[in-house]
């Protein structure tokens, strides 16, 4: 067996993977790349495997470049065909267990490299850290969970911060750093995994690690947009900045300054304008008062307030609203798109404590939804590529749907299975109208006490706690069952979600009354929209199941996007109806609950269109 080395030789290569393929069953894989653009490729790469107590680790250069230096030399790389030839072959082997940490992340880079056909048995250790611990303090990156589980100080990439490209690093130096990180991830993963019980390496292997795979694929294909929708988009909001600018200046004179935050600050909090009252707020370290929305929002519903102040706090309002969407979004969704218009975002899998998947680069979760305007303008601005439809599926009411499930209420239970109008039931019972009781709903689920709720829907704390105490009455299972869960978490001190992923809840049984209400919240906030995270994951995982096991592929239809209780599907237009029922069905039949979960998929042209 070879001892750790940087290999240089199609000898020493040929060894080393004739060895890997016959002596080993496991082995830790990292890549080294260019870049980190979805196009990236590697510049060498690194495994590390356990032989007779001793972990042995190798680097492949086959990338590295001369750096554009008086004494630079040239690299010694290996055969860049031969190694991805003999990488296909050892990721095409079924008997192997290769650990990773972020996987997609060099999935993608082997997909990149030509090799698509992974048989071999991922493991990710960054999916084990959240699993074990999804809060964890310093998050679930590979320097820091060493650092912690294995008291050592691992190097970090900015030591080559001075190098113009990554592949100018001399191979003797990426590959000491290189070999460390296999070393290590192996290392880890030996640690962290035997940490998982029963319950949970059925989540990880079962859900979490196909669902890895779909990510990767997700954001390998990315979702294609409408270059110059967004730019028209983003010159009518510009417009909209510019005439709240021009009518603030108009009303305030020369030198009033609406983006100005300071500005905002001292207009806002003199005494004796004439224009809106003085709202104390609780002033910040530095001493000043917040001109938040929430402040804006009491000085504009203040009784004396005047129009003009009213407007005023209007134009700011627009002014921060259409301003983030130009930089948020037209700008950043044309930047991030490729020369086939096409955006590869990140899905974070793991990226919340409850399990729900958030995104970056650029985040979809917060783009506004179609019912605005201005959402409206940007979802219609992603498309289905030519020949292929959208198909763009939601769970009606999932959360809500779960928590009459856990808490076994018989009447939202009836209301479910009777395919009633829950808001409107609840708004007969309460004596609000049916907008009020939409919020009533989705609030009281999470324990939502009566001031929060009070500000929701714009009435008295006394009147949000009468509605409170009717819908209590009226769904008294709610009551009782957040109750028991509660009680039953500070007996465990963890709270848990429908298929067993657990929350620790260090702060479960604090004296101290803020932190224990927190606890309790976040207990309840886990069990119902962590568990409708997990039911979306499993209705998800069981599509392209049914894609793979019926004989199509991804170039058939593929998953897209996912945002909030949303999946967005690109089908050919021939296969549209066959993708739309086996999505519908792989959704509503993900769990089985005592209420019925209902998908609504719709085909589309663009993602707006979809309602």
């Amino acid at each position: 067996m070879l001892k750790s080395q940087i290999i240089y030789t199609i000898h020493q290569l040929q060894e080393l993977f004739i060895t890997l393929q016959n002596n080993f069953n496991e082995f830790a894989f990292d890549t080294e790349t260019n870049g980190l653009s979805h196009d990236r490729v590697m510049i060498g790469f690194s495994v590390c495997v356990l032989h007779d107590s001793e972990y042995l680790s190798y680097y492949v250069p086959v990338r590295h470049t001369s750096a554009n230096t008086l004494f630079a030399v040239t690299p010694r790389n290996v055969s860049l065909d031969l190694a991805v030839g003999l990488l296909s072959e050892l990721f095409a082997s079924s008997k192997h267990v290769c650990w990773i940490h972020n996987a997609k992340f060099d999935l993608k880079v082997l997909r990149n490299e030509g090799i698509s056909e992974i048989n071999c048995d991922v493991r990710d250790t960054q999916c084990i850290s959240w699993l074990l611990n999804p809060e964890r303090q310093g998050g679930h990156g590979l320097k820091s969970l060493v650092k912690q589980q294995l008291n050592y100080e691992m190097g970090t990439f900015t030591q080559f911060s001075g190098y113009e490209r990554n592949s100018d690093v001399p191979v003797g130096t990426m590959g000491a750093y290189a070999m460390d990180d296999a070393k290590y991830l192996l290392m880890l993963a030996h640690k962290m995994y035997p940490k998982l019980n029963k319950q949970l390496l059925k989540v990880f292997h079962d859900l979490e690690m196909p669902m890895m795979r779909i990510v990767e694929e997700m954001e390998h294909f990315g979702m294609k947009v409408n270059v110059n929708k967004i730019s028209q988009a983003g010159i009518s909001m510009k417009e909209k900045v510019k005439e709240a600018e021009n009518r603030f200046t108009q009303l305030f004179g020369f030198g009033a300054n609406i983006a100005s935050s300071q500005y905002l600050q001292v207009m806002f909090d003199l005494d004796g304008q004439k224009h809106w009252p003085r709202i104390d707020t609780k002033p910040s370290k530095s001493g000043q008062h917040s001109t938040g929305k929430d402040t804006l929002l009491k000085i504009k519903d203040d009784p004396r307030t005047t129009d003009v102040g009213r407007e005023a706090v209007e134009l700011v309002l627009t002014h921060r609203k259409y301003s983030k969407l130009v930089s948020t979004y037209t700008e950043s969704l044309i930047k991030h798109a490729d020369t086939n218009h096409r955006i590869h975002g990140s899905f974070n899998q793991w990226g919340t404590a409850t399990g729900r998947m958030s995104s970056s680069s650029p985040n979809l979760q917060n783009i506004p939804s179609s019912p605005t305007a201005e959402g409206d303008l940007l979802r219609k601005s992603f498309i289905a590529e030519d020949g292929y439809t959208l198909i763009v599926a939601d769970y009606s009411q999932i959360e809500l749907r779960v928590a009459g499930h856990l808490s076994r209420d018989k009447v939202m239970t009836e209301i479910y299975n009777n395919d009633g109008d829950i808001h409107q039931m609840t708004a007969d019972a309460c004596g609000c109208v049916r907008f009020d009781a939409k919020a009533i709903n989705f609030g009281l689920i999470y324990k939502m006490g009566a001031k929060t709720l009070s500000g929701r829907i714009n009435k008295t704390e006394e009147e949000a706690q009468e509605y409170s105490d009717k819908y209590f009455e009226k769904y008294s299972g709610i009551r009782h069952w957040q109750e028991a869960l509660v009680a039953r978490c500070r007996r465990l001190g963890y709270t848990e979600t429908i298929i067993g992923r657990r929350r620790p809840l260090p702060d479960i049984n604090s004296k101290q009354f803020g932190k224990k209400n927190s606890a309790e919240r976040v207990a309840i906030n886990t069990a119902v929209q962590g568990s409708a995270a997990d039911i979306m994951k499993i209705g998800m995982r069981n599509f392209i199941r049914f894609r793979d096991a019926e004989g199509y592929t991804s170039n058939d239809f593929r998953i897209i996007g996912q945002v909030h209780d949303e999946v967005i599907v690109e089908a050919k237009k021939e296969l549209g109806g066959i993708a739309m029922q086996a999505l519908k069905d792989a959704m509503e039949n993900a769990v089985k609950l005592t209420i019925k979960l209902v998908a609504e998929p719709e085909l589309a042209g663009t993602w707006g269109e979809a309602k």
